[in-house]
């Protein structure tokens, strides 16, 4: 039997209803479901900090930290959308016009790559444009005027807001929390995966944001399992998912750190494999080489979307470890900065890269550990356990990345 050509099988593809999904849209990371199953009670607390908007009376800001796929932005973007729902149906439209939501995803750089970026960005949702070549303190100056303005209660949300200050200063924080608008309250969301952002900014900021804080745990296995039957109950066609599938994924994912966003690509990765083979049902055979294949993608991808001192550390300790086993902060410190010195980057203290070290090991791109070494004190060690594969495709890429 002759192979099919590309055009042949892109046809069969286009003429072809998928036997494994109904609605693949709704295994999607950004897909906000009808009700967020574990996060109740950060909804209604939240929502009751933000009530007095409704009132046009000043809030307090919002702090809210927690692991990668612990429901952070999910839960933050349905309270949103249910406001939104909220106004659009209040017969007072004078309402609608009082309240404006901003949302930002600090990680992304044409967003907070600059504070003229960021600045900029901001004001774009207003329709306008912070002119380019402006003194950083007329840039600030236009921004408050712009904001000031609308004449509006103002939700600033920046997700991933450690960014903001690891790319640039916590300057912008500091400008924002110590101004004093005349015609709107502002109130400021911030979401990290840093449980201890808020101590890394200035003692200044810190007592003039007058903030409350939140921190999402991960999820178990038992609420990881009912957050993917709700999922898989409108994903998939019915009966293609097998009998315990939906318990191995939990599990794994359980087992390793709770985060959610990685249970729905797994679980939407058995169905792809399913879908690609032809296949009537997702078997926990799939389960298994789907987590293979997603395990290496993640981590890849969670290494491209590091800022590049988080990279050139990492890139450090992989050094630090191609004869040994572990290494220290001491030593991967001394490597960063010559790294730095060698790029001609101004080098971070080293208290912010044993920050970023905290941050590496949160996301399971290194692992730590503190040893005691007796009357000589203690320290961290730092390992990698990644296939000699993965590890060499790391370091070439980090290499490109660091001396490009």
């Amino acid at each position: 039997m002759p192979e099919k050509n590309i055009q042949e099988i892109l046809q069969s593809i286009v003429n072809q209803k998928s036997k494994i999904f109904k609605n693949k849209k709704i295994l999607s990371l950004d897909y906000i479901p009808e009700q967020i199953l574990h996060r109740q009670k950060q909804i209604e607390e939240i929502t009751k900090i933000l009530s007095p908007i409704f009132r046009e009376e000043p809030t307090s800001n919002i702090f809210i930290y927690g692991k990668p796929g612990t429901g952070k932005t999910t839960t933050i973007n349905y309270i949103i959308k249910e406001i939104k729902y909220f106004l659009d149906k209040q017969e007072n439209k004078n309402l609608q016009q009082k309240i404006k939501i901003i949302y930002l995803n600090c990680k992304e750089g044409h967003v907070s790559d600059t504070e003229y970026r960021l600045i900029s960005t901001t004001c774009s949702y207003f329709g306008k444009q912070i002119p380019a070549g402006l003194s950083i303190k007329n840039i600030y100056d236009e921004f408050f005027r712009v904001v000031d303005y609308q004449k509006a209660n103002i939700i600033l949300v920046l997700d991933e807001i450690d960014n903001i200050v690891s790319k640039n200063s916590d300057d912008f924080l500091y400008n924002l929390a110590r101004k004093r608008f005349k015609n709107i309250n502002l109130t400021l969301i911030g979401i990290s995966n840093n449980i201890n952002f808020i101590e890394l900014l200035d003692p200044r900021i810190k007592s003039a944001l007058n903030q409350e804080e939140f921190i999402f745990p991960p999820y178990n296995a038992e609420e990881l399992l009912d957050i993917l039957k709700q999922r898989s109950d409108n994903a998939f066609e019915k009966s293609v998912v097998s009998e315990g599938v939906l318990e191995k994924v939990a599990g794994i994912i359980a087992q390793q750190n709770g985060d959610m966003r990685r249970a729905i690509n797994l679980l939407r990765v058995v169905g792809e494999l399913a879908e690609r083979n032809n296949l009537n049902k997702l078997s926990l055979e799939l389960v298994e080489e789907a987590e293979k294949k997603l395990e290496e993608n993640i981590m890849l991808e969670m290494i491209y979307s590091q800022p590049l001192h988080s990279k050139i550390i990492l890139y450090s300790v992989l050094q630090n470890t191609i004869k040994t086993k572990t290494t220290t902060t001491g030593k991967v410190y001394e490597q960063y900065e010559q790294l730095c010195k060698t790029t001609k980057q101004k080098p971070l203290t080293s208290r912010r890269v044993t920050d970023f070290v905290v941050e590496l090991d949160m996301l399971g791109l290194i692992s730590t550990n503190i040893a005691s070494y007796g009357r000589y004190g203690r320290t961290r060690e730092l390992s990698i356990n990644y296939p000699k594969q993965i590890r060499d495709q790391i370091t070439t890429y980090l290499r490109g990345v660091i001396f490009r």
